[in-house]
């Protein structure tokens, strides 16, 4: 039986099957194709990982990094907050105790996976007969212009991918991104990556729509966002949103899906604002409740500024909803007339306002009908890509 090992700095879980659609709907398309799969994963929080069927997982205490600290800790939008030297020192540690389980498990491996550019660089000195590298997006957008307007904005994705793109010189790895809006084509390319294979496509989509949990909640309008409380996620965009609109309609509600670091920051802000009444948050929650949350929302916010264009976007459109998104990258090239674009939350206000039930209906069907007719499965999408990673 082929042998591929996986390698990826983190897992989010809500339970079994569940999490990061990425990662763990890779993980099952390699078994389904007949893969003895080990899941390498470096935590400081161990137990965090649900066991999959015919999926070993390795979870790797991380040396060094304290139980209570979050290891993927970055900024605050409120304020910048950045600690440069603990990100870089807590890599480094991720780096070292990875290479050294993965060389302890004294095993050979016909394929190493890595997800996200650290993971790639710490395995970057294993042997196997192919090296995968899966970057599910990246930060440094925009990449015609001087990669070098990055050194302030990420510094330390700038020399990540600066090491890699010089690794790939002799390691020719086969190169995976998700085609999400923020450009990886153009930065693979510009940074002069060397590869055996290059694959750039959109994620599948999980199919959430489901009549029967469409009973409407209050008869409000109901806004959503499914996303992580992280700070470049612009959450806080949203609850500014929901302070505008609150000064022309009244029956209304934000449910904030999700959790994450900046949740303290973003209660205080909803606070601040006079929102709290309006703006409900969630927290993090199952597949199966997700599902119940989108079906009975009627527009989904996403004010991110670069990968708009990713797993939540398309699940929530599945449902029927309809998509509120800044008009970034590559979003006005996807869209046609399927969802509102807008240049800030202000104008989304405005363009909601102006909405009637009859536009509403039809925008509702335009983006289901988008998502039945441009996107597949997501078995249909793995079993896409074992085919380019077994194509010599």
């Amino acid at each position: 039986m082929k042998r591929i090992l996986f390698v990826s700095p983190w897992m989010w879980v809500d339970g079994k099957g569940s999490g990061m659609p990425s990662v763990y709907n890779t993980l099952r398309g390699y078994v389904k194709n007949g893969y003895e799969v080990d899941f390498v994963v470096g935590t400081n929080k161990l137990n965090d990982i649900t066991m999959m069927d015919g999926i070993t997982v390795h979870e790797v205490e991380i040396d060094g990094i304290r139980k209570d600290q979050v290891f993927d800790k970055n900024f605050s939008y409120f304020g910048v907050k950045w600690n440069l030297k603990e990100r870089i020192l807590n890599k480094l540690r991720w780096n070292k105790s990875i290479s050294k389980y993965v060389k302890s498990l004294d095993t050979s491996y016909d394929i190493i996976y890595s997800i996200t550019p650290m993971s790639a660089i710490a395995m970057s000195g294993i042997r196997a007969r192919l090296h995968v590298w899966r970057f599910m997006g990246v930060n440094l957008t925009e990449t015609s212009r001087s990669i070098y307007q990055y050194i302030f904005k990420f510094p330390i994705e700038l020399l990540e991918f600066k090491a890699l793109s010089n690794l790939s010189k002799s390691i020719k790895p086969k190169i995976i991104i998700t085609d999400d809006d923020t450009n990886g084509d153009e930065l693979v390319k510009n940074l002069k990556f060397s590869y055996s294979g290059f694959y750039f496509k959109r994620n599948g989509v999980e199919d959430f729509f489901d009549k029967d949990e469409k009973e409407g909640i209050n008869n409000k309008v109901i806004f959503i966002s499914t996303c992580r409380l992280v700070g470049w996620k612009r959450v806080d965009r949203i609850i500014r949103f929901s302070s505008e609109l609150k000064r022309h309609i009244q029956n209304f509600e934000v449910h904030l899906v999700g959790d994450g670091l900046e949740r303290e920051n973003l209660e205080k802000l909803a606070c601040e604002l006079g929102v709290t009444d309006v703006v409900k948050f969630v927290g993090a929650v199952k597949r199966p409740e997700l599902k119940y949350y989108l079906n009975n929302a009627d527009f989904y916010l996403c004010f991110l500024d670069y990968g708009q264009l990713g797993n939540s976007l398309y699940e929530a459109m599945s449902t029927g909803i309809v998509p509120v998104v800044y008009n970034t990258g590559k979003v006005s090239s996807y869209f046609s007339d399927e969802a509102i674009l807008v240049n800030d939350y202000k104008e989304a206000v405005d363009k909601i306002n102006g909405l009637n039930n009859e536009t509403i209906r039809s925008l509702k069907n335009k983006a289901r009908n988008k998502i039945r007719k441009e996107h597949g499965t997501w078995e249909g999408r793995i079993d896409d890509e074992v085919k380019f990673v077994e194509n010599d």
